[in-house]
């Protein structure tokens, strides 16, 4: 465990009971932690990505996961970097290449309307 200022969970984001904390050590987490792994294991094949400095380690991980094969959707309102110039070039260059962008509310309808179309199927299988 890393053990500098910089690198503690803020309060509000400590992980609750058995969630999984990998301590990403390069611009991509797939290259310094077991990620891809964990994701393969536990079925998981569509990743929603936010995080800090868009056009740098966020887009390297997003690059990483498309050649590995995830289904990605970055999160464009959930991420930054130091000047919003660059966030939006970096948006730009991967959307519809590496991933989807989408805003949270976007993401929650969809989320949304999914639930209710699988529960319309479900209804319809039970009759």
């Amino acid at each position: 465990m890393i053990r500098r200022k910089e690198a503690e969970i803020l309060e509000d984001l400590k992980p609750v009971g058995d969630e999984i904390v990998l301590n990403k050590l390069s611009t991509s987490a797939f290259t310094s932690t077991p990620i891809d792994q964990l994701l393969r294991y536990m079925g998981i094949k569509k990743l929603l990505v936010s995080g800090v400095n868009t056009n740098y380690c966020i887009e390297t991980f997003i690059r990483d996961a498309y050649d590995r094969g995830y289904e990605v959707v970055l999160l464009e309102n959930c991420c930054a970097t130091v000047e919003e110039k660059f966030h939006q070039m970096a948006c730009e260059e991967m959307e519809d290449i590496f991933c989807k962008v989408r805003s949270t509310d976007q993401m929650i309808t969809a989320i949304l309307k999914n639930r209710e179309l699988l529960g319309a199927q479900n209804r319809h299988q039970d009759e």
